[in-house]
């Protein structure tokens, strides 16, 4: 039986496979349970198995043992390689949000201003000055005003080395951002009051992006400082970003953008695709996941890839063939068309010039 799954994490293993977590849309928030998959691209082949009792928050891909990655948000770790699953706790009853592999290390961080590191067969507690007791005074707890998160909530961790680790996220209800030189933390001085969520390296190895919510983006090093490159035209949150051909791409909840020469640019090709979460590249492929999609760019061509649990609602997208009658009057695009076109019911549909993916295929734009 066919069961509606949304994506929730996913990272990429080379250029032709993808790991991603899922839930069941029928399963309410509170309900731990997770449906891992891998896609191959060319078999065109998805491989699943099931996580009961655990509510994946990040995954990720250690390419020198082959070891697929799977973290719970309450602490426990899932190995996955040669078909077999180890499970450890990297700390019991602490919430996690993101693992990373560094330098070939793996790192986690997570709420309370937590920070572990893998050495020596065992998980090491690296927060030092970063966890801290805050005193909350009587008026503050009082205050309507007081923010969600009393303590630092590390969102995002990554580095060049373990001698440069930044993690980022919130402390006391503002974007908070923090380096680490090999001894300890540098808290570095608030430049937003934005959720920072996403931290990307930049492909020359000096400065990094910091991506956040209501369309933050941040660029600098701890020595040099940060430019904040906010568009204020922009309120959508960033969640992600990498590079591809010397372009930075970012994935939002309005979709996919590039920034070239301080200029934010919806990518036309899947416009209609909205909450984009994560994006990677891995050799010279583009891999995007949104909630529903898992997206493919090899240069020159989007594939948009829809999980067979989720054929029947995506097929509520109405479609229709090149050289086929139109079916509904509305605004149709195409994986290939730059722009939306308007059809009236009984056009015929066009092929699109130099279309070298294969058949043209209009959906309508719901």
């Amino acid at each position: 039986m066919k069961r509606n799954i949304t994506f929730t994490a996913g990272c990429a293993i080379d250029k032709y496979e993808f790991y991603l977590a899922s839930v069941l849309d029928e399963l309410d928030y509170s309900d731990d349970f997770s449906k891992m998959l891998t896609y191959n691209f060319i078999e065109k082949q998805w491989r699943s198995y099931d996580l009961e009792d655990w509510k994946t928050i990040s995954v990720a891909y250690n390419k020198p043992t082959h070891t697929l990655l799977c973290l719970d948000l309450y602490g426990r770790l899932e190995r996955f390689e040669s078909d077999q699953h180890r499970y450890e706790y990297v700390e019991e009853d602490i919430e996690l949000n993101k693992i990373k592999v560094i330098d070939q290390s793996l790192y986690v961080c997570g709420a309370d201003g937590k920070v572990y590191k893998y050495t020596d067969g065992e998980w090491n507690n690296l927060s030092l000055n970063l966890h801290e007791t805050k005193n909350i005074t009587k008026e503050e707890l009082m205050s309507l005003d007081v923010p969600i998160y009393l303590e630092k909530y590390l969102i995002d961790i990554n580095g060049f080395s373990k001698n440069e680790v930044y993690v980022c996220g919130l402390d006391r209800g503002e974007g908070f951002l923090a380096f680490f030189d090999g001894e300890n933390w540098n808290t570095i001085n608030k430049i937003t009051p934005s959720s920072l969520n996403k931290i990307i390296l930049c492909p020359t190895g000096e400065n990094i992006f910091v991506l956040g919510s209501y369309g933050t983006l941040l660029k600098g090093n701890i020595h040099k400082g940060f430019q904040n490159l906010k568009d204020m035209g922009i309120t959508s949150d960033f969640y992600s970003g990498a590079f591809y051909k010397d372009i930075m791409y970012i994935a939002s909840e309005d979709g996919l953008y590039t920034y070239i020469n301080n200029t934010f640019t919806k990518v036309p090709s899947i416009e209609h695709i909205k909450s984009t979460f994560e994006i990677q590249e891995k050799d010279e492929v583009l891999w995007i996941l949104s909630a529903k999609e898992l997206i493919r760019f090899d240069g020159e061509n989007w594939e948009i890839i829809h999980h067979p649990d989720n054929e029947e609602e995506t097929s509520n997208r109405l479609k229709c063939y090149a050289g086929d009658r139109c079916p509904e009057s509305g605004d149709w695009y195409s994986p290939h068309q730059v722009e939306k076109r308007y059809f009236a019911k009984g056009d015929v549909m066009p092929e699109i010039e130099n279309n070298t993916w294969g058949e043209t295929i209009w959906y309508l734009d719901i």
